[in-house]
């Protein structure tokens, strides 16, 4: 895993096109690394999340080419890969769960995720419905569960949305608008012996959550 860090350190310091086609070897063994230890996982997840189903690793991972045409920031290359499990493939609409290893500070570097952090409107209502009419409780056991990741509120309203009460144990998740659970690590997380079992173990700790979380767009899809 190590190989992995250091060649995206150096993408980091060089993020053009001449030195990544001059170093394409390089990074073709780097994501042949990544996505052993992502099939890894992936076998654990289905071992405590049947639902994932049958996924491929094309499935679950992403290019390393980002999309600048809308961007201001023009860097051709991500300096991260990133793998995401859920039911259906990444692009199904449902929550699963995230890894990602990287070089920089925050959401740049290294860190594990339960959730999504872009859900439709329709889900996040519902969502809000379903934790303050029938399932608080459950919503905070869930929470529990997880205990060494953080809700992330990066997005958050300010305060709980008109209709709901804002005195409930429960009451400021009613501001999330993405329901994601982030856990930010050092790349040692992922260099020390038994990388793929201690991210299994901590991944299993969210099934709860993601169990919680899509069980509207479970709904919603039988709908349709």
């Amino acid at each position: 895993m190590q190989e992995i860090i250091d060649f995206l350190s150096r993408l980091a310091a060089n993020n053009d096109r001449v030195w990544f086609n001059a170093h394409k070897d390089e990074y073709l063994m780097a994501k042949a690394k990544f996505e052993a230890f992502a099939m890894q996982v992936l076998s654990g997840i289905r071992g405590f999340d049947p639902t994932i189903g049958d996924l491929d690793i094309k499935q679950c991972t992403y290019r390393i080419y980002r999309d600048t045409r809308f961007s201001r920031d023009k860097r051709p290359y991500k300096t991260h890969f990133g793998f995401f499990a859920i039911p259906g493939g990444k692009k199904s609409g449902y929550m699963g769960y995230y890894f990602q290893i990287g070089v920089g500070e925050g959401y740049e570097g290294c860190f594990l995720a339960a959730g999504d952090y872009i859900c439709e409107r329709k889900i996040v209502e519902m969502l809000r419905e379903d934790i303050d009419v029938d399932n608080g409780e459950e919503f905070l056991a869930a929470l529990a569960s997880a205990k060494t990741f953080e809700v992330d509120f990066s997005q958050a309203l300010k305060r709980v949305p008109a209709g709901y009460p804002a005195d409930k144990p429960y009451s400021q998740y009613l501001r999330l608008k993405n329901f994601c659970l982030v856990k930010l690590v050092a790349p040692d997380y992922f260099t020390e012996p038994g990388a793929a079992e201690r991210l299994v173990a901590d991944l299993a700790t969210t099934r709860p959550f993601i169990s919680f979380v899509n069980r509207p767009i479970a709904y919603e899809a039988e709908e349709r």
